[in-house]
């Protein structure tokens, strides 16, 4: 259980960094203000900070609290959850690999696993941001549809190799190998739906700051 837990957080870790050093390189290609603007930060911060140094060794400013919030969900849900579960398909499904116990599993693990754990991710990613139940559920509602549908066109095929060619004592480490793209993916996910509803919550905040000004008038 807990190289289960260790390997799902490594990965889901590892996921969000290589999505932050995309968006990254997404961001300073749009133009070269951004660079004079990370200029003027790297002078007035310490060159000891650890923005400073990860600018330095990496090119980025890595966001670790942002990293260490996958880490955990890795570890206390996702490596956890799916340690257990496999092996509750084992035996109510059987360990054999023939065309139908594979489709059986992968029908039961897309039908039943993918959308439990995905709801409980973006609850628990919500709550690690210090977000309410309620944010947390228009969070998930506006990008659900859309992660269903991309872990659709991806799990099933992924599963079933998984099933069908991995022993079992390696099955989980190879759904997180292939679960490295997919955190990435989901970090941005996550990070796209936190800067949408924090925009969000700005654009309120000024038409109501506006309306209480025009009524004041």
């Amino acid at each position: 259980m807990f190289r289960a837990a260790m390997t799902s957080a490594s990965v889901m870790a590892a996921g969000d960094a290589l999505c932050q050093a995309v968006e990254h390189r997404s961001t300073a290609a749009l133009s070269s203000s951004t660079d004079r603007d990370g200029a003027n930060a790297e002078a007035g911060e310490p060159s000891t900070s650890y923005r400073a140094v990860t600018r330095r060794t990496i090119g980025f400013e890595h966001d670790a609290e942002r990293t260490g919030r996958f880490f955990i969900v890795g570890a206390g849900l996702h490596g956890p959850m799916f340690h257990r579960a496999f092996r509750h398909l084992d035996r109510v499904v059987g360990t054999g690999t023939c065309a139908k116990t594979v489709a059986t599993k992968v029908a039961v693990g897309h039908a039943v696993l993918f959308p439990t754990y995905t709801t409980m991710f973006f609850f628990a990613m919500s709550g690690l941001e210090g977000e309410t139940a309620t944010r947390a559920y228009e969070r998930f509602r506006d990008v659900a549809t859309e992660t269903f549908v991309s872990g659709t066109a991806y799990w099933p095929f992924v599963n079933a190799f998984n099933f069908a060619y991995v022993p079992r004592a390696g099955r989980l480490l190879f759904l997180n190998a292939c679960g490295v793209c997919w955190n990435a993916y989901m970090s941005h996910v996550v990070s796209s739906s936190s800067s949408a509803s924090g925009s969000a919550e700005e654009t309120t905040l000024f038409a109501a700051s506006s309306a209480s000004s025009s009524g004041s008038m």
